[in-house]
Parts: structure tokens; C-alpha cells; sequence
């Protein structure tokens, strides 16, 4: 489920890895830790971010994969 936007087709998904149908998603990026914020555009994982990260942090890793 998309939890925002910063425009310009970029979203921020809220996924449930042990939801139904997210195998796949799962699989395919390499997610097995949580919290994992990845960045991912047409389908490459462009950079991903294991464990809790503060504010400061996590607006630079936005920046720098926008």
C-alpha cells in the first residue's frame, strides 16, 4: 500500500513481507531483515538500507536516490 509521495512518480510502500502474494517482492530485492527501505526504479533495486534509521538519515538516502 502506498503510504505517500514526493511527486514525480515516487512513492513510498508500506509492504508486509509475510502478507500474502510477497514472495516474490521478497525474493527478488533480497529483503530478509526488517525495517528495510529500499530504492527501486523500473524494477532495479537501485541502493537499500538495512535497520532503523533516524530522520537525518533517511532524508539523505532519499536525496542521494532521487
Amino acid at each position: 500500500r502506498s503510504v505517500g509521495s514526493l511527486g514525480g512518480g515516487n512513492h513510498f510502500i508500506e509492504i508486509d513481507v509475510e502478507g500474502d502474494g510477497m514472495d516474490e517482492i521478497v525474493s527478488n530485492y533480497s529483503i530478509r531483515n526488517i525495517p528495510v527501505l529500499a530504492f527501486i526504479k523500473n524494477g532495479k533495486l537501485l541502493n537499500k538500507n538495512v535497520g532503523l534509521v533516524d530522520k537525518v538519515k533517511i532524508t539523505e538516502l532519499i536525496n542521494n536516490n532521487l
